[in-house]
Parts: C-alpha cells; structure tokens; sequence
C-alpha cells in the first residue's frame, strides 16, 4: 500500500472513532461503526491494522464502558467492531509469517505499520487482556442483545485467536460459560452452540481439563464472593459455577470428591441466615384471633395453585437474583454428582455438636438437593433424611423450652430450622407422591405440632406443609387427611397428655387438628377433654401449660359454637324452603273468603260493595286472631288444670326438667366453663383473657337453658366485675365483651347488676381513659389502639345492655350524660357511628330526655322560636335551653351532622 494512502487511512480512522466517541446521532455512530468494519475487513496487511490497534480498542472500550446506559444498538455494534479488529491483528494464522525485525524503516512507514514480533504479540496480549476484563465488568448488563454480543465475541476470539490470545482462553471461556444458563433463549442457545462448535476446535480437543480447573478455580473463591458486598460479583461468580456445571455434567464429581471438604465450612458461613430481625420472633397470634372457625377453602386448589413457602433472608445476600442463583447452583449438584455423597457429608454436621453454628444452613442446603430429580431413585435417602429431621426437630423443641431467656438470634435461629424441616418434608411428599402416605405416621403428627406453634412463621409454614402434603399424597383437602387418619393421632396425642411435662407440645396438636377438621373430630375428643382436665388439676402451677390446655378448650368451644351455627343455618334455609311452599296455600284461602264474601253481596252497589269489602276483611281477619288468642288461653288453663290437684301440688315435673335437659355439647360447654372459672384470678393475664374469651362464647349454646345460664351466671359476675379493673387493657376488653353477651343472653335478670357494677365500672374506665389520652393529646389514634378499642366496646356494650334490660331513667339519664360526646365530628368515624346506634336506642326507651339532651348540642336548635298567629290574643315567649344542657361551642357545629342524623328518624 502507498505510504501516502496509508497515511490518509490513519486520518479516516481518526475522524471515525471522533464520531463514534462523540457524536449525539445514534445512526451517524452506527454508519461509523460498519465503516470501520469494512475498513479492518479490507486490508489485508495485519500490520498496518496493528499501528491502529491501540487507539481503536482504546477509545471503543471506553466508549462502551462510558455509555453503558446507551441504546443498546450501539453498545452491541462497539463490541462487534472490537472482535473484528483484535482477530484481524492476532490471527493464529499470521502468528509466525513475520516473526524477526527487517531492515530499518522510513520513520513515517514505521508509525503505520508494525512488525507482529514475538516481544510485540506479548505486550499486546497482556494489554489486551487487560481491556477485555473491563469490558466484561458490564457482561451482565440488562439488554440481551449486548449479552449475544458479548457471546460472539468471546467466541470469535476463541476460534480465531486462540494461540496469541492464550493467556486470555480462561476468561472468554468463563464468558461462554457465564452465558450458558441466561434468562433469554436468544443468548443461552448460541452460547450452547458455540461452546459445542469448539470441543471441536483442534485448540480445543481436550477441553474438559480447562472447565475443570476453572470450576474448582471458582468454587474455592465462591465464598469469598458471597460474604462481600458486590452484588454483581456474586451473581457473576454463581452463574459462572452454574455453566460450568451444566457444561461437565457428571464430570464435577471428582472436583466436588477433592473441594467439598475444603470449601464446605466457609461456604455454610457464607451462607448464614439473618436470624437479628426481632419480626420474626414478635409476630404472634393474639388471643382470640380464632373467634370464628376457618373454612377449609382447599378444595378449589390444584397442584399450579399450591401456596409457596417464604423464603428467610441471608445475612451476606440481599438481591433476589442473587438468591436464585444460589438455589440453582445447590440443585444443579444434586442432579449431576452422587446424591448420597451429598447428603452424607452434610448430615454429618447435625452429628458434630461443634458445628451446631452450621445447622439451618445445611438443613437448606439438603432441601435444595432434594428438590433435584436424581432423587427419585434414592427412596432409602430420603426416609433417612426425614428421620434425621424429625430427630432435630424434637432436640430444637426441647431447646426452646430449656433455655426460655435465650436471645432474639437463637429463637430466630430454632423458628428457620423447623420451618426448613416443614419445607422438606413437603418437597420429600411431591417426589414420593401417594407413597408417602406410609409416611404420615411420623410425618402427621409433627407437622400438627408446628400448626399448633403461636409463632406466625412456623404456623404459615406448616400449613403450607399440611396443604401440599395433602395434595401429593391424593386427599381432597387438609380435613380429610387428618380426619382420615384421627385415631391415630388421638391415640399419639392420649399417651403423649398422660406425660404432658415431657410432652409440652402435645395439646397444640389437638388445637391444630380441631381448627383444621372442625365439627367433624368432636365425637373423638370425649376422651382428650377428660384427659385436659385431668392435667388442669395436676398441674395448675404451671402457667405454660394452663395455658397450652385452656388453649385446647378454647378451640373446642369455638368448634361447637360453629356446628350449632351451622344446623341454625340449614333450619332456617329449610324453614324458608316450606314458607316459600306454603306461600300459594295461604293466597288461596285468602281468595276463597273474597269470593264467598262476594257471593253474599251481590245485592249491593259497587262502591258499597268496595268499601265493605276492606272493612270485612279487616274485621274477618280480627275475629280470627281473637279466636285463636281465646284457644291459647284455653289451652294454658287446661294445662294449669293438669298440672295441679284441688291441694296445689304439681304433676308435670317429669315433662318440664325434660324439656330444659342440656344436650351433648352444652354439658361440654358447661364442663369446661366449670373447670377453668377459678383461673380468672390466674396470674397470667394472657389465661385470664382466655377464660373469659371461652365464657363469651359459651353463653349463646347455653342460652335455651336458662336454668343453667343464671346460676352460672351468678357464679362469675364478682370474677367478671373484677376483671374490669384489670391492669392489662386487653383483658378489660375481654371482659366488657363477656358483659355484652351476658346482657343479651340474661335480660332483665341482669338489671340490677347493671345498675350496680357495670355502669359505675364503666365510668370509671371512660375516666381513667380520658385522663390518659389527656396525656397523648396530639397524637393520632388509629382503630387498633388500646384507647379506640376500649370505648368502642363501651359504647356498644351499653346499646345492648339498654336493648335486652329495662333501666331506669335515672340510669338513662346518666349514661346520655356521659356519652353526648362521641357525637363530636371530630371523634373516630367509628365511634360516632357506635355512639349514633346507642342514642337511637336510648330514644325508643325514653325519647323526651334523648330529644332535650341532642337539641342541647346544637346552637340552633337550643332554641324553639314562637311564630304568633295574627288573632291570637296571647303571645307566648320563645322556648330557650337551660344552660347546663347547652353543650356546644358558639361558632362551631361539631354535633350538627350527627344530631340531624338521630332527630330525623322516626323515634320522636
């Protein structure tokens, strides 16, 4: 070539990558990109191209790194323009054409071409190498069409640069590599095809000793990687392991039979869990929560609808991708390496007490290799690994119990191995499938226990458990698995009670396994409920365990409440049905009267006609109701006829003690009332709450027997009164939603306890919670608080109390008084709407002295101006409110919504 026209190439370089480097026109930077292309393309000399190499692979690598965030266009066209020039210069072809200095030179010839020396292609390799990791540095970049860019360019020096580029081989295969196991198909498949094109490369022949020492290579760094704080750096360095795996299949194993006992320790403290997150631990069920019985909603799921398990935080990894790829890495070693050499040397930590540090991490590392699908064929493991769990499950129980001030970290630490427990055994259920059924008798019973557990995490967990269990092994539902199998539990769950203190966990059980069959297991528990009381007796001191049982009792109470709702249902809906049947046979009578009034009357005009009509029908059916009120009387003087002789005495015992006979689930209720009423004065105020819980409750089973009700009744109310000066506010609220209840279900047999102790205890809890807010003024108040809680109660408390019990006005009086001021506006929405509802009620009780006290808040209704008629001789003077009912602000109309909304009903 001239040496003038190469001079004028250098300067069409130049101004080339001026334009690519800085112009703003993405389509004048792209056009620039192929000139330069098919200017590299054209020449055949590699040296002169090689004068040019440093200052195009300089400016185009700092173009992409800079522009990173360009359009992708681009960037993919910068990394294809690079592979061109470098495999234009360091061909393996021209790698000995001219391997000695010629003669001495022009000095303008020399600057445009370079003589590929031995020393030269090793200062250019090095420098090379250098910018092709910084440009890999974004090699996980979110465009896919860069990641294919990447791939191509990789390969094409690989295949075509391979000897001059040998000490850049390991991080362009690791490229490949790192590209095998991408998101999008358009990058993995090429990646797959290429890596395959050059097993076949005559460089490449034996290509499985690179992989290999690459692999082992990263697996010794891979925790290094993890406990730093470069999230890219622990993707790269698990997605790279990841290809490599899938790239030597089985062939790891001899890698994995040197490395693993190296790398497991620093991996497994790589990979510890966030156990400082006090959530986890805080996060209960409160008492009560359970009021109502859950529906089993399983029988709409399948097996693409099953819930998922949550996934516990690591300490050292916070971005998901990260934590995916971690889960893939551990799966693609079950699946391509000996299963049982696995799982074997990670049992092995649970039999070393000195590595007790390393347990949750290994129990997540087995359930990742037992979720690969080599596990198919290794039934014997399996079993074996769910031994081994069960018999870890139990120690960590007994830990929990032993050490009960422990720190928020070990709690946390116990909570995420029971819950990785429950996660294996669901996944050990889809792998076995209906065989696991043989199973369930050491897999049923723990998992109940966990369902049983307050804690919200392990409670979720073991449900999800339960669901898929149930699924896997061909149940209909979580009931029906449970129901199936209740004798067998019942019978665990009888000879665990007779040694509760061992046992502790024993009576969640039984809750979970009621909460999760409902009515249905209550002909099997005649037995356990004798049995919980008989442990109530014997061990009444200790708190954990009153606690656990009256659990039990709770449940079951809840369970009956349900059934009987339940039959109360179905008699309603048959009740409609027949009203719905009979409704035609009633129309027809009716239209049989008018027809044969009508016959009787045809003598008579129409509209006399017309307006006997509607008077004899009225007066018709009169007659009829009178009559049959005269028979009712009848019936009861026959009845007082036979039920006494001339001498008083009464015959008819037999029939009435007959009638008010409580049946099955009532004398449970009773029962259990009896048993657990002494521990309203228990000191813990979590059991106190529960009795009363279990009280409230009870009452509307009890209600058809009124005998029983009120002595039961009398028997409380001092405990119950008491508890409403309780220092915990939540058993106040217990407390006052019992009082409710026992307005509802006793009536006027409740009054004067009203008028003695609720009101005035009521009172003084309105004030000493007013005081207290007094205290947090400014501070907003949500409907969770103890403050908005506690009048809500109140408030709805006295609605039915004034409902269901004749009061006196003095009393009445007394309570408008005292709650005129939740009509403010500015009250809680839901208080206003409770205290609308009681001023309603107080109106249909005394609706004078309801219409004076709202008028009172008002401005302008405090006053009732006389308009004077024209001949009217005397004049009366305005009506004006005296001041002590004259509650309003001047100037503002806090009550005037709530006011017009009360007075506008029809109770005045």
């Amino acid at each position: 070539m001239d040496i003038q026209l190469r001079a004028l190439l250098g300067r069409c370089i130049y101004i080339l990558l001026e334009i690519i480097s800085n112009e703003k026109l993405l389509l004048l930077r792209l056009i620039s990109l192929e000139t330069l292309q098919s200017l590299v393309n054209n020449i055949e000399d590699s040296g002169i191209i090689a004068a040019f190499l440093p200052g195009m692979v300089s400016t185009l690598s700092k173009t992409l790194i800079r522009d990173q965030k360009e359009n992708h266009m681009l960037l993919a066209k910068i990394v294809e323009t690079l592979s061109e020039v470098i495999a234009s210069v360091m061909k393996d072809e021209d790698k000995n054409s001219k391997t000695t200095s010629t003669q001495p030179q022009q000095s303008i010839l020399a600057s445009i071409c370079v003589e590929r020396t031995k020393s030269w292609l090793k200062a250019t390799k090095s420098q090379i190498k250098i910018l092709i990791s910084q440009i890999f540095t974004i090699r996980n970049h979110s465009a896919w069409q860069l990641r294919l860019a990447f791939v191509n360019f990789s390969y094409k020096l690989l295949s075509c640069s391979a000897k001059c580029l040998d000490n850049c081989i390991s991080i362009l295969i690791e490229t490949l590599v790192f590209y095998l196991n991408d998101d999008y198909e358009q990058v993995s498949i090429p990646c797959r095809q290429n890596l395959d094109l050059l097993r076949s490369h005559s460089e490449f022949k034996d290509f499985t000793p690179i992989l290999k020492e690459n692999f082992d290579s990263w697996l010794t760094s891979l925790p290094r990687y993890l406990i730093g704080l470069d999230e890219n750096a622990k993707f790269n360095a698990l997605s790279l392991i990841a290809g490599f795996i899938t790239l030597l299949g089985s062939d790891i194993q001899t890698v994995m039979n040197i490395s693993l006992q190296r790398i497991s320790d620093g991996l497994l403290n790589a990979l510890e869990f966030d156990t400082g997150d006090v959530q986890v631990v805080e996060n209960r069920f409160i008492i009560g929560q359970y009021d109502s019985f859950e529906n089993d909603h399983f029988n709409s799921l399948d097996v693409d609808t099953l819930p998922s398990f949550s996934q516990p935080q690591y300490k050292h990894i916070r971005e998901q991708r990260v934590k995916t790829c971690v889960s893939r890495v551990f799966r693609l070693f079950g699946y391509f390496t000996n299963l049982s050499f696995l799982i074997d040397h990670f049992l092995a930590y649970f039999r070393d007490q000195e590595s007790s540090r390393f347990y949750v991490q290994s129990r997540s590392i087995l359930r990742e290799y037992v979720e690969s699908d080599a596990i198919r064929g290794l039934i014997n493991i399996v079993d074996s690994s769910t031994k081994a769990v069960f018999s870890r499950s139990k120690f960590a129980k007994q830990k929990i119990l032993a050490t009960p001030n422990m720190s928020i970290e070990s709690q946390n630490y116990i909570i995420l191995i029971n819950c990785f427990i429950l996660e294996g055994i669901a996944v050990i259920s889809r792998i076995l499938g209906v065989e696991f059924r043989l199973e369930l008798m050491d897999a049923l019973y723990p998992i109940l226990e966990k369902l049983g557990e307050d804690n919200m995490l392990v409670h979720e967990t073991a449900d999800i458990t339960l669901t898929h269990v149930s699924i896997w092994c061909g149940y209909s539902s979580k009931k029906a698995i449970v129901l199936e199998n209740v004798d067998y539990l019942v019978n665990v769950i009888s000879q665990k009670l007779n040694q509760v203190v061992i046992n502790p966990q024993a009576p969640q059980v039984l809750t979970a396994m009621i909460h999760v069959v409902g009515p249905p297991v209550l002909p099997f528990m005649d037995d356990s409920i004798e049995e919980i009381f008989d442990a109530l007796d014997s061990y009444h001191m200790n708190s954990y365990l009153l606690n656990q049982l009256a659990n039990v009792l709770f449940a079951v109470i809840i369970t009956i409440a349900e059934s009987i709702k339940e039959e109360k249902k179905e008699v309603q809906d048959e009740v409609n049905d027949n009203s719905l049947e009979n409704k035609d046979e009633i129309s027809k009578k009716i239209a049989e009267f008018i027809i044969q009034y009508k016959a009787e009357n045809e003598s008579e005009t129409r509209s006399s006609r017309s307006n006997v009509t509607l008077e004899e029908i009225g007066q018709y059916f009169l007659e009829r109701q009178e009559s049959k009120k005269k028979e009712i009387e009848d019936d009861d003087l026959e009845v007082n006829k036979r039920r006494h002789d001339p001498t008083g005495t009464y015959h008819d015992d037999e029939d009435t003690n007959k009638k008010s006979n409580p049946t099955k689930s009532q004398t449970i209720c009773l029962k259990i009332i009896d048993k657990l009423l002494h521990l309203l004065t228990a000191t813990s105020p979590q059991l106190r709450s529960l009795v009363l819980d279990i009280i409230r409750i009870s009452l509307p089973i009890l209600r058809s027997i009124p005998n029983e009700v009120y002595p039961l009744i009398h028997r409380i109310w001092p405990s119950v009164v008491n508890r409403l000066k309780d220092q915990e506010p939540y058993v106040v609220l217990s407390a006052v939603k019992l009082i409710q209840e026992i307005s509802i279900s006793s009536g006027d047999f409740f009054t004067s306890r009203v008028v003695q102790d609720v009101w005035p205890s009521f009172q003084q809890l309105l004030r000493q919670q007013s005081m207290k807010d007094e205290e947090y003024l400014g501070i907003a108040t949500t409907t969770y608080s103890r403050s908005h809680r506690l009048k809500k109660s109140i408030l709805e408390t006295i609605k039915t109390v004034i409902n269901k019990v004749v009061l006196s006005n003095q009393i009445l009086f007394q309570i408008m008084d005292s709650m005129w001021p939740f009509l403010n506006e500015e009250v809680h929405e839901e208080l206003q709407t409770s205290a609308i509802g009681l001023f309603k009620e107080l109106a249909k009780r005394n609706a004078n002295a309801t219409w004076l006290i709202l008028r009172g808040l008002v401005e302008e209704y405090s006053i009732i101006t006389y308009n004077k008629i024209v001949d009217e001789e005397v004049e009366l003077s305005d009506i004006l409110w005296p001041k002590y009912l004259c509650r309003f602000t001047k100037g503002k109309g806090q009550f005037v919504k709530n006011v017009k909304l009360i007075l506008n009903t029809n109770l005045f």
